[in-house]
């Protein structure tokens, strides 16, 4: 199939953004009643793997209804495989809103017809009152089965704090109990059973996979290439289901070698023609990030069908480079490069790739500044990203800091992303007792002061923001007029906290 998209359209595409706000978690939290599930079924094609868009298959359906509090904010749904007690059977999240690296299919997220989320985000917005919302997610026939009598626990977490509800999906209905309830024996058996079905399904896979790449390499010492590919995308197959991303580069490398050798390259499969088509025909028209994101889809569906097949390489490549996913683009440039060195557009493609090397090391680095964190006194704060805005919220204040003014869910810093670094403003005491200052500082002054500091990361487990501005040295205790400041530069150093 010719290629019908331009290197030069991809970059104007690459171009658009989607605006959006920051929200940060409450600083206070009460206990809400009890949450509640309902189970519809799969009735409806709202969600793909990671993407609020349909990809033809209908989803599964759940219903939660929860009392907030007024502006409370909902951060996240995570939706678990359980055994029977509530234990995630696969170890993390199968379907989530928020981004995380272990592989998370996305929740989407509707009230009252509206749908909430586009995509993996840090938080849902702010709600209050009785809340009712409808979920979608994916079949992952992996990782999360979607069929009768299988258990799962949705978790909600607002105001910093977590409700969950386990479900067993029947036909016609969700039956639910409360998660303290102790395992029966056959409960057990059954969960254990589960545990190894599964443990056995990843031995089966990772068994094809090594039994497909042996044989392919077999067939290609003795030349015969096109039986070679076919064992390599049978490799292919094996990592996908693994998700294991690593195998599949390299079983991907591997097939296109070895149809490389061949005089006559394989038909391209009339599926793989129809996904590089609807590729095309979304990258044409769109204009916003979750157009790319749907483009990147379809793209991958044709990779899948025809893996040697270096045009759709490059298509790829241009939609993950639109929808801001740097390293994606350099992956699939590589292929494409690999498949179709001497194409037209390769010299091209080669330099782009060399820039994206910059965006990707970047987005490597911003990356690195989001998570969990904590200060050598015991401070444990967590740090969002959302578009370009970076906050620091404090999730356990140590005594320490206590004594000075700070509190649990205030916000230590906010600020804008700036290459790898987030330059903003961070709070600071105006308590006159560890200012050393006059009583009257903090009612001139409040609480707490937000001056310029510049947040990044110092090493592969250390995040620092670095505080450097003026402040009031001296003021007239009367009329709070500032009579002189001084310069104040000082840092505050967190490492990566487990929780």
């Amino acid at each position: 199939m010719r290629r019908t998209l331009s290197l030069s359209l991809s970059l104007a595409l690459a171009a658009t953004l989607v605006s959006g706000c920051v929200t940060t978690m409450k600083e206070a939290y009460a206990p809400t009643r009890d949450m509640n599930v309902t189970w519809y079924g799969k009735d409806a094609d709202k969600v793909g793997i990671g993407q609020v868009t349909g990809d033809g298959d209908p989803d599964g359906h759940f219903r939660i209804e929860l009392e907030l509090l007024p502006d409370e904010e909902l951060e996240a749904i995570d939706i678990f495989q359980t055994n029977a007690s509530g234990v995630a059977q696969f170890g993390f999240g199968v379907w989530s809103t928020r981004a995380s690296a272990r592989l998370n299919w996305i929740v989407g997220v509707f009230k009252d017809g509206r749908q909430i989320n586009t995509e993996h985000t840090p938080t849902l917005g702010r709600f209050g009152g009785h809340a009712v919302f409808d979920l979608y997610i994916a079949e992952n026939n992996l990782f999360g089965h979607l069929s009768n009598a299988n258990y799962f626990v949705i978790e909600v977490t607002h105001g910093g704090k977590t409700s969950k509800q386990l479900i067993r999906l029947t036909q016609n209905a969700a039956v639910t109990r409360t998660l303290d309830k102790p395992m029966s024996e056959a409960e057990k058996q059954a969960a254990a059973r589960q545990q190894e079905e599964r443990a056995a399904k990843l031995r089966e896979l990772a068994s094809a996979y090594d039994g497909a790449m042996q044989a392919g390499a077999g067939a290609e010492q003795s030349g015969a290439f096109r039986e070679a590919a076919k064992h390599y995308q049978d490799a292919v197959t094996s990592a996908l289901e693994m998700q294991d991303s690593a195998k599949e580069t390299e079983a991907l490398k591997k097939v296109i070698t070895a149809v490389r050798s061949l005089a006559v390259p394989p038909a391209i499969p009339e599926e793989a023609r129809r996904h590089a088509i609807r590729g095309e025909t979304v990258m044409k028209t769109a204009d916003s990030i979750d157009d790319f994101r749907r483009a990147v889809r379809e793209f991958e569906e044709a990779a899948a069908f025809a893996p040697w097949w270096g045009s759709v390489y490059y298509n790829l490549g241009l939609a993950r480079d639109a929808s801001k996913d740097a390293q994606g683009a350099i992956d699939a440039f590589a292929l494409f490069l690999m498949a179709e060195p001497n194409a037209p557009e390769a010299p091209a493609i080669r330099e782009r790739t060399y820039a994206l090397e910059v965006a990707a090391e970047e987005q490597a680095a911003v990356n690195g500044m989001i998570g969990s964190w904590r200060t050598s006194t015991g401070t444990l704060v967590k740090t969002e990203l959302k578009n370009n805005q970076f906050t620091v919220t404090a999730l356990k204040v140590s005594d320490e800091a206590k004594t000075a003014g700070y509190y649990d869910g205030q916000i230590y810093f906010e600020g804008v992303l700036s290459g790898t670094e987030a330059v903003g403003r961070s709070a600071y005491t105006h308590d006159y007792k560890v200012l050393g200052a006059h009583q009257n500082f903090p009612k001139c002054f409040g609480d707490f002061g937000k001056y310029k500091s510049v947040a990044k990361l110092t090493g592969p487990d250390e995040l620092t923001i670095q505080f450097d501005d003026r402040v009031v040295s001296r003021f007239n205790t009367s009329t709070c007029a500032i009579l002189d400041t001084v310069p104040l530069t000082y840092k505050t150093v967190y490492k990566r906290a487990d929780e």
